[in-house]
């Protein structure tokens, strides 16, 4: 043998011989044999954990053991080495035996010759042993290698044999599909387990994987029948039909994979780009993409609207070329941005239109990255002009509101519920408050306004709070010192937050209530002045006829006649009721007496002595002229009159003496008494003002002040007229009166009159003379019998010639049917039926150039409006007034 094999053998054997005998036959065979004997179970167990062994060869029978004892021993180790028995007399039986126990192959000693034979073969085949269980180790771990990938991915196994129905579903298989663990699965129930209206897509593409013309491959995504909490659960199935040569399917293998992660992730992403494409376009703003080499690669419409370079004219010009072109490469700030790649915000610029118009914008900028690397530049462009504009708006009117607080207009503050926090100077001084008591919070909102407006403004707090804003009302505010001031108020809510602030405006409304009230005032007094003028009216009648015969008796009566005195009393009182009549008609402005121009100055001085007479030497007078050159047109002994009515108030309210102030000067419309008196045309006024230290009085009494009748002096102690009739005068000469007083600090009457450029006419002489009578035809016309009886006997008395008519048709006919000479007509204004004035005129008209005179007591009552140029006789009058006014227009009538 060229090349001998070693053989590691382990001889159970007892006989020397013997097993020298077997390694002899081993060496004839080719083997070295490397030999350890062993006669007994012990020896052969410790052999077998200490070595290892190419070859066992056993003695059939060994003291106390044997080799069906040793084959066990072998196996109990559990290791697999060729076992060969060698016996001198084992039988057919027990070889058997031991072959069927495991033993590889038994040898009689007396015939040896095949023990190489055998060797080889057993070697051969315990090597094969090990190749396979090699094999298998391998195959075991790789198994485990791949269940553990496919275990990593997740990943489902089908595997269907096509000729034998076998469907074979690995375990996450089953659970993408929800399949029941113990169910076998079949294609029918295997689509059952696919959601409805995905299972005839897979059916489909399953049918055509296995068409004979395909290439076999399935890949579909579906979704399960069971979905997820929450949504569908979506699985990937992708596999490979096998042919045999004839095409005809016979095996379809492929994998599952739950793909609901991922699905999500898609739609996501899908639903991401979908938004971000519905923003870019519907954006207000103007978005632009470049790229690393700053050109464009996106522009949303916004953009391509506000500019007006289409998105092809955007992506082939650079954007300075488009946008910034009116200024140098150095100073465009999307070129720097570009080279730079800097973020900006919001940074202010200008920008120009296709057509050359500048805009502003707000600019934001940011790189756009990926990798790590700058790949290109994302621009925000916000048109900004219109909010410029709403800014300059918003500054102009903060200016106004502000010019608005800091005028002293009207009052403004701001509130919350408890706490006045701002207010202007105005409503400061509506209030009486300090700023200094303003920034400390001690202006409580409750505490300044009356108690009697709290219902009203609590409907005025849920106004606010319900709409933001409160209708304007009138309240009043209480000032620190305790005095009311009545405002118009109105209130807007600043916010909606949680904190509740209010803006207040204020109108002072003293100016206005003193005007309605005066207002009020002329009201009452005009309705009582046209009471006091129709009494007048009448009563002029009954006092004209009263006054006549009185005066006719007493020129006819001895002195010492017994009744002289009692017609001198009813003459008296005559008197007496037609001055109480003309106060009337001065209260009501009926009687305008004869104005004409005077110096204020000059009626003041001309009353001083008479008022130290009249009011005696308890009272001090102080005179204080300063009204040189203010002429007024009144009458002037109706303003003597206001003068002496002023000083007797004045003298009762200081029943035990003081001081009277009589003051005049020349003031204009800026003045404040003036600016009060919002009645009175702008101009220029004489001031005439009275004032006292006396008790002064109060509110109340300061209302009715100028009322007919009114009077704070006991019954008996006066008539009530004083003031109403200084009233009266006051206003039909075109001026005002306002008083100031308040208890304990004495009075202040304060005249108004307007004043004229002519100068004073000197008065005429008032002394008439004798009373003279005539032989002139007077015609008479007067409706009152009365009235017509007194004059008629005057007349008459004193030789003129008396046609009478009752009313002015009745004269009218007297004069169309009078054939002699009619020298005057005395006509009263009021008559039934045709007119005084209407009777004057037919005369004219019939007897043209013969004198005419007219007589009433209230000739406005009807709205008669005397013509200044014809005589007019005032009623009541004494029977020497008639004759000298008679005589006066005979002796200045042309012949």
């Amino acid at each position: 043998v060229s090349m001998r094999k070693t053989l590691k053998l382990l001889q159970v054997e007892d006989s020397d011989s013997d097993a020298e005998l077997v390694v002899r036959q081993l060496s004839r065979s080719g083997y070295v044999a490397d030999t350890t004997r062993v006669h007994n179970a012990s020896e052969l167990r410790y052999a077998l954990e200490t070595a290892e062994w190419d070859l066992i060869i056993c003695e059939y029978r060994l003291p106390g053991f044997d080799a069906p004892g040793a084959l066990e021993t072998v196996r109990e180790s559990g290791k697999d080495i060729p076992f060969l028995v060698v016996s001198g007399t084992i039988g057919e039986d027990l070889a058997v035996q031991l072959m069927k126990a495991g033993a590889n192959d038994y040898l009689m000693k007396d015939n040896l010759t095949r023990l190489g034979a055998a060797v080889d073969r057993e070697l051969r085949e315990a090597e094969s042993r090990a190749e396979r269980r090699n094999a298998l180790e391998e195959l075991k771990v790789s198994q485990a290698q791949l269940a553990l990938a496919i275990g990593s991915t997740e990943l489902g196994i089908f595997d269907w044999n096509l000729v034998t129905g076998e469907l074979f579903l690995s375990e996450f298989a089953r659970q993408h599909l929800q399949f029941p663990e113990n169910t076998t699965p079949t294609l029918e129930n295997l689509l059952e387990a696919v959601h409805p209206e995905d299972r005839p897509r897979v059916a489909r593409g399953t049918r055509d994987a296995m068409r004979p013309d395909s290439d076999g491959r399935f890949a579909e995504q579906y979704r399960a029948k069971i979905p997820l909490e929450g949504g569908d659960r979506w699985i990937s199935g992708s596999g490979k039909v096998t042919f045999d040569e004839n095409r005809r399917p016979i095996r379809f293998v492929g994998v599952t994979q739950d793909v609901t992660a991922r699905k999500q992730a898609e739609q996501e992403l899908q639903f991401q780009l979908h938004l971000i494409a519905r923003i870019t376009e519907q954006s207000t703003d103007c978005i632009l993409l470049s790229d690393h080499e700053g050109k464009v690669r996106f522009v949303n419409p916004e953009a391509q609207r506000v500019f007006g370079y289409s998105a092809a004219e955007f992506m082939a010009t650079a954007p300075h070329d488009l946008l910034h072109r009116h200024q140098g490469d150095h100073d465009c700030l999307l070129a720097r941005q570009m080279s730079s790649g800097e973020t900006l915000r919001d940074y202010e610029a200008v920008f120009h239109h296709k057509n050359g118009t500048p805009i502003e914008f707000s600019l934001s900028c940011a790189a756009l990255e990926m990798n790590g690397s700058r790949i290109g530049m994302v621009f925000t462009l916000r048109e900004i002009t219109e909010r410029k504009r709403a800014e300059a708006a918003l500054r102009q009117s903060d200016q106004r509101f502000r010019r608005l607080f800091e005028a002293d207009i009207i009052g403004i503050m701001i509130a919350d519920e408890q706490h006045v926090l701002e207010a202007n100077d105005k409503f400061l001084a509506f209030i009486g408050f300090s700023r200094e008591e303003l920034t400390a919070k001690r202006i409580e909102c409750d505490g300044i306004a009356a108690p009697e407006y709290l219902e009203i403004r609590q409907k005025a707090n849920v106004l606010l709070h319900e709409s933001g804003m409160c209708p304007a009302f009138e309240m009043e505010y209480v000032r620190r010192d305790g005095t009311r001031v009545p405002v118009l108020y109105t209130a807007v809510e600043l916010n909606r937050s949680s904190d509740f602030r209010v803006l207040g405006f204020a109108v002072d409304l003293s100016e206005r209530k003193n005007l309605e009230n005066q207002f009020r005032q002329a009201q009452k007094l005009e309705s009582i002045g046209q009471l006091a003028g129709g009494i007048a009216h009448d009563f002029n009648n009954l006092l004209t006829v009263i006054m006549g015969y009185s005066n006719s008796l007493l020129a006819n009566i001895d002195k010492n006649h017994p009744n002289r005195h009692a017609v001198q009393q009813i003459a008296a009182a005559a008197d007496s009721a037609a001055a109480l009549t003309r106060q009337l008609l001065t209260f009501s402005r009926r009687n305008s007496g004869e104005p004409r121009v005077v110096l204020i100055d000059s009626l003041v001085g001309r009353a001083e002595s008479m008022l130290r007479r009249i009011l005696g030497e308890q009272v001090e007078i102080f005179i204080r002229q300063g009204a040189s050159g203010g002429h007024i047109l009144a009458d002037p002994s109706l303003i003597e009159q206001v003068i002496l009515n002023l000083a007797l108030n004045a003298r009762d309210a200081m029943p035990d003496g003081g001081m009277l102030l009589i003051e005049t000067s020349l003031i204009d419309e800026a003045d404040e008494f003036a600016a009060r008196c919002l009645s009175l045309p702008h101009g220029s006024y004489v001031s005439l003002s009275v004032t006292d230290t006396g008790e002064g009085m109060t509110a109340e009494v300061r209302a009715r002040l100028f009322e007919p009748f009114f009077t704070t002096k006991p019954p008996g102690k006066g008539t009530g007229l004083g003031l109403s009739t200084v009233y009266g005068i006051v206003q039909q000469s075109g001026g005002s009166i306002d008083v100031h007083s308040a208890p304990g600090l004495g009075t202040t009457f304060r005249v108004l009159l307007p004043t004229v450029a002519s100068e004073p006419v000197k008065e005429a002489n008032t002394d008439r003379g004798p009373m003279r009578g005539g032989k002139e035809t007077v015609l008479l016309v007067e409706d009152e019998p009365g009235v017509r009886s007194f004059v008629r006997d005057v007349l008459e008395a004193h030789q003129y010639t008396v046609l009478d008519a009752p009313n002015g048709q009745q004269a009218i006919d007297l004069v169309k049917h009078f054939d002699r000479p009619i020298h005057l007509l005395l006509s009263d204004v009021v008559l039934p039926g045709i007119s005084g004035i209407e009777v004057i005129r037919q005369f004219r008209e019939l007897r043209p150039g013969v004198p005419v005179m007219w007589m009433s007591g209230y000739p406005e009552r009807h709205g008669a409006h005397l013509d200044p140029s014809i005589p007019f006789l005032q009623k009541p009058f004494r029977p020497e007034v008639l004759l000298a006014r008679i005589r006066e227009i005979f002796d200045s009538a042309p012949a």
